[in-house]
């Protein structure tokens, strides 16, 4: 799957998850897809997938990446550990990264 094919969700499917959790599934979906972990992918994936929570305010058609990147700086610090890496080099998923995408895709179905 190429990026660009990712089609968004029903916004009423995933309206009352937070940016943290829904990022994190969207690292995972885009894992999955063998797309790259890359700052870059994370937020055009976060945005496609749920455009409503992930756009520029305002703008509505535009991906907002400063919310993308304080999700992922939450999700990998030391209170949560959700995920590894960093910007330059992209980012990884661990143990409770699936954990925390398995608990959101429950809600979506």
């Amino acid at each position: 799957m190429n990026i660009e094919e990712i089609k968004s969700l029903e916004i009423k499917k995933y309206q009352n998850f937070d940016l943290d959790r829904l990022v994190i599934y969207a690292m995972v979906f885009l894992y999955e897809k063998n797309i790259q972990l890359s700052l870059e992918n994370i937020i055009v994936g976060s945005f496609k997938l749920f455009p409503e929570k992930f756009s520029l305010s305002g703008f509505p058609k535009y991906p907002d990446a400063t919310r993308v990147e304080k999700a992922l700086w939450r999700c990998k610090g030391k209170k949560r550990q959700w995920i590894g890496g960093k910007t330059p080099f992209g980012y990884s998923l661990n143990r409770r990264s699936y954990i925390i995408a398995s608990e959101v895709q429950k809600e979506l179905l």
